[in-house]
């Protein structure tokens, strides 16, 4: 069996599953020894004309003297983080608040949801693939959550519309997962919480889980047949 980097047992409706993550982002289960992609892996083949957009942010960046790899990767740190905050923030019962902007616009605005489980593990035992879900709160129906840092400038710019498709198919594809493994999370709606980086605002957008299962399943088709060319 391969070794795994990190395990979580979750509940199920009837008993429970171990899944484990590597440092690939790949998921298996005791069941399923074979190591599976993600469900972001599996969404990467959708997006809106977010290459174009890329190229004028890098272009913008190095006319104002700044690296783009090193800006990415400062944006890729403070995502990071703001996760990392968030999930101990969920875990501590709202008793741990992080001194961090962007966790300040996140508990400003929706902070004080009733927060049931952060950066859990799904895994899907009929299409064969796994992931980790940001958050599950529980506000009337089961809400499944995910956070996304944006640029403002970007934002203020395009709003989510190079964003909505994909992230859309991939919280959908958690919750299809969740659906398929029988958790005792039971999604009835999804929302993705876009936090600008200068932590300005936070902007919700509901998810149309039926469209982003559409949206998924073709997105995993194109990924399997490249895989099984």
């Amino acid at each position: 069996m391969p070794m795994p980097t990190e395990s979580q047992i979750h509940p199920l409706k009837d008993g429970s599953l171990t899944i484990y993550k590597d440092g690939r982002h790949q998921y298996w289960t005791d069941d399923d020894t074979t190591k599976r992609p993600s469900v972001t892996t599996l969404t990467s083949y959708l997006s809106g004309d977010s290459f174009s957009a890329g190229v004028g942010y890098a272009v913008k960046q190095l006319n104002m003297g700044v690296d783009p790899k090193a800006s990415t990767k400062d944006a890729a740190e403070e995502g990071n983080q703001l996760h990392a905050d968030i999930e101990t923030f969920i875990k501590s019962d709202g008793r741990t608040i992080a001194e961090n902007p962007l966790f300040t616009s996140f508990y400003h605005e929706i902070g004080n949801l009733n927060w049931i489980a952060s950066e859990l593990f799904i895994y899907n035992p009929e299409l064969l693939y796994g992931g980790t879900v940001d958050a599950i709160a529980l506000s009337g129906d089961t809400q499944i959550w995910d956070f996304k840092t944006v640029n403002p400038e970007s934002w203020e710019k395009y709003g989510s519309s190079l964003r909505k498709v994909k992230d859309s198919a991939q919280l959908a594809g958690y919750a299809l997962a969740l659906e398929s493994m029988s958790s005792i999370y039971d999604i009835g709606q999804g929302y993705i919480a876009y936090i600008l980086r200068d932590g300005s605002a936070v902007a919700i957008e509901p998810v149309d889980l039926d469209w982003g299962r559409k949206l998924f399943l073709g997105s995993k088709t194109v990924y399997d047949t490249i895989k099984g060319k």
